[in-house]
């Protein structure tokens, strides 16, 4: 199944194009890996995947147009971690990956009966489950 697909995808800011005529998809298990000087284009690609910014062309997260989702919606299904950050508490990793359930939530902040086993289970997939109780501040990007 295509988790994830962009089709002639194009970002401008004013008159500079930033991405031209991109196109891809990840299948579910696959990982996707952006290399590039600065200034390529990287940010702006993940920023229009994940509706940040406007953008030509279609994106779909599992084969639904990106501009259908609500932002709950879209903030259930994907999201992005910059590795630049200006930190002032000392966050520890799992609690910024239970960030990433806050979606799942009620209005009311109540409720979240698999958030627990989720958040383990993305830190085990991502290998990074030893660092659980370490700060942000004492981890490297």
């Amino acid at each position: 199944m295509t988790l994830l697909s962009a089709e002639n995808l194009t970002v401008r800011y004013g008159n500079f194009t930033a991405l031209s005529g991109v196109s891809f998809s990840l299948e579910a298990g696959e990982w996707m890996m952006l290399i590039g000087p600065n200034g390529s284009g990287k940010t702006t690609l993940a920023k229009a995947v994940t509706g940040a910014l406007p953008y030509e062309g279609t994106i779909r997260i599992a084969g639904r147009d990106l501009s259908t989702f609500s932002a709950k919606e879209l903030a259930s299904r994907i999201g992005i971690l910059s590795q630049h950050h200006e930190l002032t508490y000392a966050f520890r990793a799992e609690e910024v990956v239970r960030l990433g359930r806050y979606a799942h939530r009620s209005l009311f902040g109540a409720g979240d009966p698999d958030g627990r086993r989720k958040i383990e289970e993305a830190m085990e997939i991502c290998g990074v489950r030893q660092f659980a109780d370490k700060t942000l501040l004492s981890l490297s990007g």
